[in-house]
């Protein structure tokens, strides 16, 4: 019985270490609802200030501008359907 349960423990914590870890290094820093075109905006206020020319993808109607900084990655999601802002950051 107890080995039973030291194995459901150890496949947890693999599972988190190998799957749920990389997916929560992304830390959300802001998440506010603007229209699309004002986030658009503050994308183009973020390359002037910050001095960089991010990597843009469009997603499923959602425009990710990864700004690449000296600690990791400066993320701004635009997201059309939802109206929403999120600013991220992530480890490079």
């Amino acid at each position: 019985m107890k080995i039973r349960n030291i194995n459901k423990i150890f496949l947890s914590a693999a599972i988190y270490v190998c799957v749920l870890q990389p997916a929560l290094a992304e830390k959300i820093i802001q998440s506010e609802k603007v229209s699309y075109e004002k986030c658009l905006e503050i994308v183009e206020q973020s390359k002037l200030k910050l001095s960089k020319e991010p990597s843009i993808s469009n997603k499923n109607q959602k425009l990710i501008a990864d700004f690449e900084m000296a600690d990791g990655i400066l993320s701004i999601t635009c997201d059309k359907n939802r109206g929403e802002l999120t600013v991220s950051s992530k480890d490079n």
